[in-house]
């Protein structure tokens, strides 16, 4: 109902089927309009149907294909300039540097596993500590660490 709509053949006679179909919008929609905000709920109230408030929504929050576009574009950008800040610790340029993975996944980039995690960290910290970075990276066990190992290495050499 919510993704496909519903649209009845002549909406003065309504089969049977219909009727439900009608009835499963209407509670979809309130449903819908049960989890927004009133904000939001205001925005939707007058859409007759819950297909045409999810397409609503959907455009305000995740925007038209040019606005998507141009997110994928600042999160690349964000992706490919990615350094570690002057006062920042290895723990915070870790945080940071999930939230942008956990970002980037949200819209649809699949290839940041744990391998491009590990890779990105080490490449932005390496300025600030390259001996332990080429240490890291000559340990017998490096392909077998994750991120996480990773990070303790680095919070574990500097406390």
């Amino acid at each position: 109902m919510v993704l496909h709509g519903f649209n009845p053949v002549d909406p003065n006679n309504l089969t049977k089927q219909e009727e439900i179909d009608e009835q499963l919008d209407a509670n979809a929609k309130y449903i819908l309009e049960s989890a927004m905000t009133a904000n939001d709920e205001d925005h939707v109230r007058n859409l007759k149907t819950c297909n045409e408030a999810w397409l609503y929504l959907e455009t305000v929050y995740e925007g038209n294909e040019g606005i998507q576009r141009s997110n994928a574009a600042v999160l690349q950008h964000q992706v490919d300039n990615f350094i570690m800040l002057d006062e920042e610790t290895p723990t915070e340029l870790y945080r940071r540097l999930y939230k942008l993975v956990v970002t980037c996944r949200e819209n649809g980039k699949k290839d940041m596993d744990d391998e491009w995690v590990k890779a990105k960290f080490l490449q932005a910290i390496m300025p600030y500590s390259e001996t332990m970075v080429m240490n890291l990276h000559a340990r017998a066990d490096y392909t077998t660490m994750t991120p996480n190992d990773i990070l303790a290495h680095f919070s574990h050499m500097i406390h």
